[in-house]
């Protein structure tokens, strides 16, 4: 059985999603604007997608033009689940903690119901940013353009491949806001289950005691 190792950065990401998705976007975008221009391009990652025939390569770029839109809608669907845990939480806060007496309780109750509520508006945060218009490769004008001035099929291939590779990082940027959006809808109902745990809790043992 392989060894079980404790990462502070993963706790961190579990815990604050927003922080990964920081994280590994500058990441992505660091590489993406540190690529080389086609001619440069021998031994770096989009140069191994050259080897593919020009037919494969607009087959993939059209691939992850429709992935990309896919995990936009994805992502964008999401928003909903924030807005209506939202509206519940503002609904049933108050009439549950209301009837708590202990006052130690009552704070634990407002505490992870305000913890639940950030998580659900950062989530929504998110889901916005899924709005925004992004870059998107191998499409238009210069696209066009850079093939058209190419000076061999080799050289189109080229950069047919880097616009591939690049649209790849852009999807897997948009592969890691879903997955932050996730986490953090996760992290926000937890912490209404939690505060749900604690308050119905409190209700049936000041029943038991009267």
């Amino acid at each position: 059985m392989p060894p079980v190792r404790f990462s502070l950065s993963a706790c961190a990401f579990e815990l604050i999603p927003h922080l990964g998705d920081w994280r590994f976007g500058r990441i992505i975008e660091r590489d993406r604007n540190a690529a080389p221009e086609p001619h440069d391009a021998e031994g770096h990652e989009y140069g191994e997608y050259a080897m593919l025939e020009r037919n494969e390569l607009m087959t993939r770029l059209r691939e992850e033009h429709a992935h990309a839109e896919k995990l936009d809608e994805k992502t964008i669907r999401l928003l909903a689940i924030p807005t209506l845990g939202l509206a519940l939480l503002g609904l049933a806060g108050p009439a549950i903690v209301g009837d708590l007496s202990p006052v130690w309780l009552r704070y634990l109750v407002v505490a992870f119901g305000i913890l639940a509520g950030a998580f659900l508006l950062d989530a929504a945060y998110l889901s916005l940013n899924s709005m925004r218009v992004q870059i998107l490769f191998g499409f238009g004008s210069r696209f066009l353009l850079d093939l058209h001035n190419a000076d061999t099929e080799f050289w189109r291939q080229r950069y047919l491949a880097k616009d591939l590779w690049s649209q790849e990082k852009m999807n897997h940027r948009r592969s890691i806001r879903n997955e932050a959006v996730y986490m953090t809808l996760r992290n926000g109902f937890l912490s209404i289950s939690i505060a749900v745990a604690f308050a119905v809790g409190g209700l049936i043992a000041e029943h038991i005691c009267v």
